[in-house]
């Protein structure tokens, strides 16, 4: 998200200080405007397709309120609903999974050349 205040939106309430450690660990806290949770099963709200856009939407607004300039979807089980979510989102979603997954590529991309 590089200087961008961003959000973290993910499913269960654990993951919040596991998230917050590692965004401290890494210097972004002045970047991190908050965590957000996901109540119940993620696997089963991914599984609700458009049904579950709401339950999803209500976050990144509170996440837009905040400050968040962008918002980051993490969490396996969400893979995949950045994209889909997107045109009815009111900031810009990255996929964190998706995000990684590209970023390691890139990486071994540049130590096997």
């Amino acid at each position: 998200c590089g200087d961008r205040r961003f959000a973290v939106l993910t499913g269960g309430a654990a993951w919040q200080p596991m998230l917050q450690r590692l965004y401290a660990g890494l210097g972004a806290q002045a970047q991190l405007t908050g965590i957000y949770t996901l109540a119940g099963d993620s696997a089963a709200l991914a599984a609700a397709g458009e049904e579950a856009f709401p339950a999803l939407r209500a976050p990144i607004d509170r996440a837009r309120d905040a400050g968040a300039q962008v918002v980051v979807i993490g969490g396996a089980a969400l893979t995949g609903l950045a994209a889909r979510l997107q045109p009815q989102a009111s900031l810009p979603l990255i996929d964190g999974l998706l995000a990684a997954a590209d970023e390691a590529a890139r990486l071994l991309g540049a130590a096997t050349q």
